[in-house]
């Protein structure tokens, strides 16, 4: 009859180290990233925003603090050049005299394709949640549940 085999010791070490952290350790205060200084002050209003939800939420770690910083800058750089369409309009009139899409339309595009990608990367639309957060955690980012936690009332 063999025998079972063993696990080898260095193979323990790794299995104990990927263990789950146990409760003493999850319930420690969870420091806050600071916002890196290079950000312009809308990137900074949504740093502040979305930072302590996603640290709460356990998706968001100290090598995350670049990849957060381009998504608020994104976000900043789309609401001006979201205040310039509005200001300017979508359609321009070329120096021909024909009608040509804002290039201030254009930044603003690619800064929203640059924020839905590192989007769903953080679990901000709902697919991605979906793959990202429990029932429990995808329960509390609810609109109506972050209302009541304001202490407001939900608009709906």
């Amino acid at each position: 009859m063999s025998q079972r085999k063993t696990t080898p010791t260095e193979m323990t070490i790794v299995n104990q180290r990927t263990a789950p952290p146990q409760a003493e350790e999850r319930s420690k205060a969870i420091p806050i990233l600071e916002c890196p200084p290079e950000l312009s002050s809308v990137a900074r209003q949504e740093w502040e925003r979305i930072v302590a939800e996603l640290i709460a939420k356990g998706v968001l770690s100290r090598f995350d603090r670049a990849a957060l910083a381009l998504f608020c800058a994104a976000y900043a750089l789309a609401m001006e050049a979201a205040e310039l369409v509005h200001k300017h309009g979508p359609i321009i009139t070329s120096p021909n005299g024909y009608p040509q899409q804002s290039s201030y339309l254009s930044h603003f595009n690619q800064q929203v394709a640059t924020m839905m990608r590192i989007a769903t990367e953080f679990g901000f639309t709902p697919a991605s949640r979906n793959r990202i957060f429990s029932w429990e955690q995808k329960n509390s980012l609810l609109i109506e549940n972050v209302h009541e936690r304001e202490g407001n009332k939900s608009p709906w």
